[in-house]
């Protein structure tokens, strides 16, 4: 009886509103030409791994005993998808908590990767491998116009998470003219954590060495970004 309640508690529907985020490796046509096959399957196994444990961990050390959600995800190629089981308050956090450990582990293994997430109606089927929805394309096109290295939420995101008055997730981001290929506009952007900045800024330096042109915008707009949270503080 336990094994078919916990079968029952497990299922995922098929089509319902979730939050999806979806994230682009940066240069990676670049890094097919200029780098070995087999550093590029490391690069691209670091990650994969990275967000396909956070499938079965609750991360209860980042919680502070809240009971969180499920999320899925999925590599192709120089993408990542990440879903939410439902649109609950613990899911939101949930999926906000993997972005922030996606972040993290690409910057420390200087994988220059952008990001964007977006709620709604989305399809699910997992055993087709058929997944579609509104959300996805708008996340997508976001994520596109992003010309910095965050996660950047998009209107229905914001809308719902105001809707449910989740006051943790202001801490978690930052309310930011942020710089789009279409213009600057005011969105929501995921903050580095306090530990990870001064290191992500090295990093971003680093990357100087190894690009010019419009690459290094980003790099100029990703560092803007950081110090202007240092700022906020003062």
């Amino acid at each position: 009886m336990k094994q078919i309640e916990k079968t029952i508690e497990n299922k995922w529907e098929q089509t319902t509103d979730r939050f999806v985020a979806f994230f682009d490796i940066m240069g990676f046509k670049d890094l097919v030409l200029k780098t070995q096959h087999e550093r590029i399957f490391d690069l691209l196994k670091i990650l994969s791994e990275s967000r396909a444990n956070l499938e079965s961990k609750n991360l209860t050390e980042l919680d502070n005993g809240l009971k969180l959600g499920q999320t899925k995800s999925f590599t192709f190629s120089d993408s990542i998808f990440l879903f939410t089981k439902t649109d609950s308050s613990e899911d939101a956090f949930k999926i906000l908590l993997d972005c922030i450990h996606i972040m993290h582990k690409s910057l420390e293994h200087q994988i220059p990767i952008k990001g964007a997430i977006s709620f709604g109606k989305i399809t699910l089927d997992l055993n087709n491998s058929i997944y579609f929805g509104q959300p996805i394309i708008d996340a997508f096109l976001l994520q596109e116009d992003l010309q910095l290295y965050s996660v950047i939420a998009d209107h229905s995101f914001q809308k719902k998470i105001q809707d449910k008055n989740i006051g943790e997730l202001d801490a978690i981001f930052s309310f930011y003219k942020a710089p789009l290929k279409s213009g600057k506009a005011n969105h929501y952007i995921l903050k580095p954590s306090l530990q990870l900045r001064e290191k992500t800024i090295d990093y971003l330096n680093n990357l100087y060495r190894t690009v010019s042109g419009k690459p290094r915008q980003y790099i100029d707009n990703t560092i803007d970004f950081i110090n202007s949270l240092d700022s906020q503080k003062k």
